[in-house]
């Protein structure tokens, strides 16, 4: 087998989030071909129980980054025209030891454009990225602070101009939907190639078709989009259903709530889990998994997981991009008329069971293991 060498900017363990989810999916899926290397960059040491993990896929080394770190880094975009959260992955160690390896791979892989510079000078390896966020800062910019918009407006504009650069300097790039591969090619001159591959989801074998008012929404909670989501959820959705549906119950679950997130819950109407071990008790205990999003970008796991378990789910435009639905989850483009479809839903159980079961066999053709594997080998067959 050939040797990779594949590096991914945060740590993979524990998976909380969809940034990790997606990178966890493309190492799985890559330890069936090559002998990996894995370089990790991380905040923290990482324990004896989460280096098991990492080596039951190959072998790894990983380098600390403060936060200090980070933002001394991040400061060169002051002085270059690099991204900003390319600056802010940066490091000069991680640099020197890739330097000395290099030399004994054959393919790259990195997990976003953040860890693309580190290859950009080594063009005697076959080099691959996953532009998995391409569209997610000209969403982010939208919806945030006066601070943050400043910051997403700067790396808005050189993100894609540096997308163009690495689609004409990498041998092959992968992209989660067909949208976000039109976005990136529609700002490029580059005409090139791209594969997509989607995240997969699980399917559930039993469905379980939940009786009461219970509704939820499952995801990192200190993610902005995410704490938008629930934050107008609360304020300007769920006042209109207890209009109708005095007893309904939200559940907001997900690691790290933000403070405006943790001000929602009130332990009776509004809880707010934090880290929860099983995310399936949380499928079974709601009737609809509800999924608001107004920013963000690319295909939601949080939606995917809850169709592959059978269950009615409801979002907005924003969370079904990249999905090619014809009723499987209900699409409400405002507040009001997702309160009138949620009540509607949550006072006929035979419709959002029929829809869940609907959703989840549209995973099972299209999102499963077995779907998502042969996406993939399209994307490294060439280089094996």
């Amino acid at each position: 087998m050939k040797k990779l060498l594949f590096i991914s900017s945060r740590p993979i363990f524990p998976i909380i989030g969809g940034d990790q989810i997606r990178t966890f999916q493309s190492l799985r899926l890559l330890a069936e071909y090559f002998n990996i290397h894995l370089i990790i960059i991380t905040p923290t040491d990482i324990s004896k129980e989460k280096m098991a993990e990492y080596e039951r896929y190959g072998t790894w080394r990983y380098f600390k980054m403060s936060k200090v770190d980070h933002f001394v880094s991040a400061m060169r975009f002051l002085y270059n025209s690099l991204p900003i959260q390319v600056n802010y992955y940066y490091s000069k160690k991680v640099q020197n030891y890739i330097d000395s390896i290099i030399n004994d791979y054959d393919v790259v892989y990195c997990n976003n454009l953040r860890t693309a510079e580190y290859f950009r000078r080594h063009t005697s390896v076959s080099r691959v990225i996953d532009f998995v966020d391409a569209m997610n800062y000209e969403k982010a910019r939208k919806h945030a602070n006066l601070l943050m918009k400043v910051v997403y407006n700067i790396d808005y504009h050189r993100c894609k101009i540096y997308e163009s650069l690495l689609l004409q300097e990498f041998d092959n790039a992968a992209v989660i939907s067909d949208i976000d591969k039109d976005y990136i090619l529609r700002n490029s001159k580059v005409k090139k190639n791209i594969q997509v591959v989607g995240n997969m989801a699980d399917v559930s074998e039993y469905v379980e078709e939940t009786e009461g008012h219970n509704l939820a929404f499952i995801g990192k909670m200190s993610y902005a989009p995410n704490i938008l989501a629930v934050s107008n959820f609360v304020k300007n959705v769920l006042p209109l259903i207890r209009n109708k549906i005095p007893d309904v119950t939200f559940y907001i679950v997900g690691a790290s709530p933000d403070r405006d997130v943790l001000k929602l819950h009130d332990g009776k109407k509004v809880i707010v889990t934090g880290f929860v071990e099983n995310i399936n008790e949380y499928f079974n205990l709601a009737s609809i998994i509800v999924a608001p999003m107004l920013s963000g970008a690319g295909i939601q796991n949080k939606i995917i997981q809850a169709m592959g378990s059978g269950k009615c789910v409801v979002t907005t435009p924003i969370g079904a991009e990249g999905l090619i639905i014809k009723g499987e989850i209900a699409i409400e483009k405002n507040d009001n008329d997702m309160a009138e479809r949620i009540i509607f839903l949550l006072s006929h159980k035979d419709v959002r069971c029929a829809m869940g079961k609907d959703a989840r066999k549209y995973v099972q053709q299209n999102l499963s293991f077995d779907a998502i594997s042969q996406q993939f080998y399209k994307l490294v067959t060439h280089l094996l």
